[in-house]
């Protein structure tokens, strides 16, 4: 914002009429709005296309993306352009990313599928993430429960990466130029919680080489074996079993009668450390008292079930 004083006089003597109502005596204000350095393509965001460019003109040696020398305060930067990339550039496009992000704006992005597939995996405490090659930058956003589900910054995001956590909207979003697999780290409160995930990968000249969304329901890992009581109890004729495993084993789920007698095998096979459930079905058993027998290497526990018909 530009203000011209009320005491400024023309040639003629003639007092600033800042309001135009006809008396000298005013201020005249001018406001104007400039763009954010680094917002290449002028949508008044930083995002993934403006970093492409950036880091496109370095590769390029292509000075008309320069960012600095800068002078003065975030985000009211001066640039002198001096014919040569180094630190200074990234810095001037990193602390503009950051201060739009202080703002506690969060925006998440729903993308449709479009390029290249990529492969996501998750387990209790990572989601994988497959980098496509090729790229020139990428941008990673993700939706989640604060309440539920703590995200830390991956390590193996290369020479730039730029991040955000805002935990009151619950989304965290990276912009990074890696290429591999990359690991976001991730611990889970509960047995399970759901995210959404949305992803962006630009190669030359902005171009979208690979973009999604998707809804993900991550597992936590307990901390000790468990076999819960059968819900419902008493059943007829269907009940469901759960059960615990911090660690990967052989488990064995069987039903038998009061008389000792196996009636069902339920599982018999090595499982992942997690949580499970599965189902019996009594529809061709006599009413009575069963018995659901969980082992686990050393581990056995035992519940009572009761089919009504």
């Amino acid at each position: 914002t530009l203000t011209l004083k009320s005491g400024i006089k023309n040639l003629f003597g003639y007092g600033l009429d800042g309001n135009g109502d006809g008396t000298p005596g005013d201020d005249y204000n001018i406001t104007y709005t400039t763009l954010m350095l680094g917002d290449y393509d002028t949508t008044g965001v930083l995002d993934l296309i403006d970093l492409a460019a950036l880091v496109q003109g370095f590769k390029d040696k292509d000075y008309s993306y320069e960012l600095a020398p800068f002078s003065g305060a975030v985000p009211h930067f001066t640039s002198s352009p001096d014919s040569s990339y180094d630190i200074e550039d990234l810095m001037a496009f990193g602390m503009t990313w950051n201060w739009q992000a202080s703002l506690g704006r969060s925006l998440f992005r729903q993308w449709e599928d479009a390029g290249i597939d990529i492969a996501i995996e998750t387990v209790h405490d990572l989601i994988y993430i497959d980098i496509p090659e090729g790229i020139i930058a990428y941008e990673l956003q993700i939706s989640y429960n604060p309440s539920h589900i703590t995200i830390y910054s991956p390590e193996n995001t290369g020479d730039i990466n730029l991040t955000d956590n805002d935990e009151d909207s619950g989304i965290y979003t990276l912009l990074a130029i890696t290429e591999g697999k990359l690991a976001v780290p991730i611990t889970i409160s509960g047995r399970e919680a759901d995210i959404m995930l949305s992803f962006r990968a630009a190669g030359q000249d902005g171009e979208i080489i690979s973009q999604l969304t998707r809804q993900l329901s991550l597992s936590a890992i307990p901390d000790d074996f468990s076999l819960s009581q059968a819900y419902p109890n008493p059943f007829n004729p269907v009940t469901q079993i759960q059960y615990a495993i911090p660690g990967d084993i052989h488990v064995e789920l069987i039903v038998y009668d009061i008389l000792g007698r196996q009636i069902a095998e339920l599982v018999n096979s090595k499982k992942e450390a997690g949580f499970y459930k599965t189902e019996w079905n009594g529809n061709q058993n006599a009413s009575g008292i069963y018995i659901v027998k969980m082992t686990a290497g050393k581990y056995t526990d035992y519940q009572k079930l009761m089919l009504l018909k």
